[in-house]
């Protein structure tokens, strides 16, 4: 989807020096990215205690379930962890 906006050139600047990322559409997909995590974050948190009967599950993974992503890392710049 294709819009306008009018941001802050400061604001801009800045997030690009701490990111290293220069591409203004790059910046602003992970920018809202990291607004959803945290939005969801603080929804996931507000339910704290309002489960009474709830167990935790163990946080050891199986190794017959290996952990899976779902987008290309490198998109991102990120290298991912190599399997052991």
């Amino acid at each position: 989807m294709r819009t306008t906006l009018i941001l802050d050139d400061e604001l801009i600047a800045k997030a690009r020096e701490l990111t290293g990322i220069e591409e203004k559409t790059r910046l602003i997909h992970m920018g809202l990215e990291a607004l959803v995590q945290r939005a969801a974050a603080k929804r996931l948190s507000a339910l704290s205690g309002s489960m009474k009967n709830f167990t935790v599950a163990s946080r050891n993974r199986n190794a017959d379930y290996p952990l899976m992503i779902a987008e290309d890392a490198a998109e991102y710049g990120v290298t991912p962890r190599s399997k052991k």
